[in-house]
């Protein structure tokens, strides 16, 4: 495996590996860029949605100018890291108005419209300002993202209420982790058929659509087997190409571009055997890294492990959590190892990390390291403690005087 061969080629610099960690590798994140970016060509534009990872937002390369940002905390990420010829797509459903406020300023910034309450308030702030925004009226998918269909039409008909802001577009996320090509395509053609809908009887000329795709990436032994990534890039890519009309295109991917530059490391700390079953404990587990649609060990990743073992049994592997539930393997037959050897986690670039309950037991968060084209190394996080997280604040203010906006 090639995360295999780019972690041992980088830890030959070290004496010694601190675990638990996360690898990131900018080759493979640009390697990922430079796949989709061939594969959709000049006339669809990519985007990167920054809470898959935002670790990686500085480094994506000059491969994507469209960031999409779903709190202020991450638009803040991207306030200081983007350059000025950057996109910023503000999206969420819960957007307060001094974070309204704040984006607005920012010349790069399209705020997405996910309720009528919402774009009310957009209007407002904005006149304030007396200065127009720029918003996508985000389509939703039948969850509690986005307008209704009936509402975008809704808002699209009495555009002329609303003069503070410039309607640039709509912006549709049809789901994630998907491996089937049929349904990613029956997305599509659903959204240029409502745009084009909405055109004709509203004599009315989206600039943009916005698509999120989810096409999937292989974490399981049976996702690898159904995997065809580059040819679910190509069918998306034309049928994009054919629907659209004098529409500006942008796809939206997270996972697609970060999981695979990733790679999570821990250590085997115990050993043990209970019941007629091996346990390795590892030093980082479940609070660490969660995969989408891992739960108790119910599905095995697919992992190695550093050693040159010809030998295998077959294990559990656990965290070091005080629950029954921090199980990152199953008894799954792996190679034999020893106290000591680590194991490697291998698509841990999105999502992993963020997702994982990391505030659990007040263990520390592990040191994110980036490894540059060059081989060097450069470390993006420290080990963080937790505990002062999850104890006492000193001089606490008395809630009265907490303000959220400062």
């Amino acid at each position: 495996m090639i995360y295999k061969k780019l972690f041992e080629k980088a830890i030959v610099q070290t004496d010694k590996i601190c675990t638990p960690a996360y690898f990131y590798f900018e080759k493979t994140l640009n390697d990922s860029v430079k796949t989709i970016s061939s594969a959709f060509g000049k006339k669809i534009e990519l985007c990167y949605s920054i809470k898959a990872n935002p670790f990686l937002t500085a480094f994506v390369g000059d491969g994507i100018k469209i960031f999409e940002v779903c709190s202020y905390g991450e638009y803040q990420i991207c306030k200081n890291q983007l350059s000025v010829d950057t996109e910023i797509i503000f999206g969420g459903v819960c957007k307060l108005d001094y974070e309204i406020s704040e984006a607005i300023k920012d010349e790069r910034v399209i705020v997405t419209v996910e309720s009528l309450n919402q774009l009310e308030i957009i209007d407002r702030l904005s006149a304030e300002r007396k200065e127009r925004t720029k918003i996508l009226l985000r389509l939703s998918a039948g969850n509690q993202f986005g307008l209704s269909e009936r509402n975008l039409k809704k808002v699209i008909n009495s555009r002329s209420s609303y003069t503070n802001v410039n309607m640039i577009g709509i912006q549709y996320y049809a789901g994630t982790q998907t491996f089937k090509i049929d349904d990613i395509l029956k997305k599509i053609n659903y959204l240029f058929d409502i745009v084009l809908q909405i055109e004709r009887e509203s004599v009315f000329k989206f600039e943009i659509v916005d698509f999120g795709a989810g096409i999937g990436v292989p974490y399981y032994k049976v996702d690898y087997d159904k995997n065809n990534f580059e040819q679910m890039l190509k069918e998306t890519s034309e049928l994009i190409l054919k629907r659209r009309n004098h529409h500006r295109v942008i796809c939206e991917m997270g996972r697609a571009i970060a999981a695979e530059c990733g790679v999570y490391v821990s250590r085997v700390i115990d050993q043990k055997e209970n019941a007629g079953r091996k346990f390795s404990i590892l030093d980082g587990g479940t609070n660490h890294i969660k995969y989408y649609g891992q739960a108790f060990g119910g599905r095995n990743v697919v992992i190695d492990i550093l050693n040159d073992a010809a030998e295998t049994d077959v294990y559990t592997i656990c965290g070091p959590l005080c629950t029954v539930n921090d199980i990152l393997l199953n008894n799954e037959t792996l190679k034999k190892h020893t106290i000591g050897d680590i194991f490697l986690f291998p698509n841990a670039g999105a999502y992993c990390q963020t997702e994982a309950n990391a505030l659990f037991l007040s263990r520390e968060l592990p040191i994110v390291n980036l490894v540059r084209t060059d081989g060097s190394i450069v470390t993006l996080r420290e080990e963080k403690c937790t505990y002062k997280i999850n104890s006492k604040i000193n001089n606490v203010k008395q809630f009265g005087n907490m303000s959220r906006g400062k």
